[in-house]
């Protein structure tokens, strides 16, 4: 069944329950994006062999489950020229490296994030990313963003930062960083190949765990987009019991007419420790009756 990111209610909440008024309480500096609702094609992810998002958190294929998620940047999408499905994982992981949380330079950039990919240019994908989690391992590798360029950043561009040059030069911010977000020597991003430099110091922008990719979108365009935010929990849907009846009613078919068929299996729940890679937050919810 359809995932829907419920931004509507979401939005309404806010203003009729909480309260939260444009220059009252709601001081965003341009404004705020409404929240966005979206459902993804599970379809078309199952047949180029993809497990769907509420799969890969261990629900079945047919349990129904909504996922809530944040955005704090929404930008722009990315149109992959080709079909070359490396070459869009190397555009992917540059669209992330590009895109970070709150305002540019502050935090860190290995933040969680949300792909939204079109069918097209996920069946591409797939041809050399069989999973959706051979395609995560393959952009934490690749995003990466010079060091110089992150300390940069950083300096210059922290929120609420008291840098001093004479008492904490950049240099010196420049060795922190290298130690604290794990710098090192690999081979220059794809997208700096123009700097003749066949390597650099650089530091990640993903990490493993933090990424949801989402088959959705227009069938007929070639897109995908990064969006920089918080983590995604995971809720499961109980319908009443005479749920069929009540969409006869409306002159619907059953529940299971809908039903999609697959061999894949539910991802089992990950162990990793949380301080490594956060569980994610998973319960029942079950409607009125």
């Amino acid at each position: 069944m359809e995932r829907i990111l419920s931004g509507c209610f979401i939005n309404l909440a806010m203003l009729n329950f909480g309260g939260y008024y444009v220059k009252q309480n709601r001081m965003g500096t341009f404004g705020y994006l409404m929240p966005w609702c979206l459902a993804e094609d599970e379809s078309t992810a199952l047949g180029i062999g993809w497990l769907p998002f509420h799969m890969q958190r261990g629900f079945q294929v047919n349990e129904n489950t909504v996922t809530m998620a944040s955005a704090l940047n929404w930008g722009n999408n990315m149109a992959p020229t080709g079909d070359d499905p490396v070459k869009i994982m190397e555009l992917m992981a540059w669209d992330a490296t590009e895109k970070q949380q709150f305002a540019i330079g502050s935090g860190t950039p290995c933040v969680y994030r949300t792909f939204l990919i079109t069918p097209q240019v996920a069946t591409n994908l797939a041809r050399a990313y069989k999973t959706k989690e051979s395609l995560e391992s393959a952009l934490v590798n690749t995003a990466r963003m010079p060091l110089l360029q992150r300390a940069w950043a950083n300096y210059y561009a922290n929120p609420g930062s008291t840098f001093n040059p004479e008492t904490y030069p950049p240099e010196r911010h420049v060795r922190k960083l290298a130690r604290t977000e794990h710098a090192a020597e690999t081979s220059t991003p794809f997208w700096l190949r123009w700097s003749e430099k066949a390597s650099l110091l650089t530091v990640p922008t993903m990490q493993l765990g933090k990424t949801a990719l989402l088959v959705t979108g227009d069938a007929n365009r070639n897109k995908s987009m990064c969006v920089p935010g918080g983590g995604t929990a995971t809720v499961r849907i109980i319908l009443p019991k005479k749920w069929n009846e009540l969409m006869a009613q409306r002159g619907y078919a059953p529940l299971a007419s809908f039903y999609l068929q697959t061999t894949l299996s539910p991802r089992k729940p990950d162990v990793t420790p949380s301080h490594r890679r956060p569980l994610p937050f998973s319960r029942s919810f079950v409607t009125s009756q």
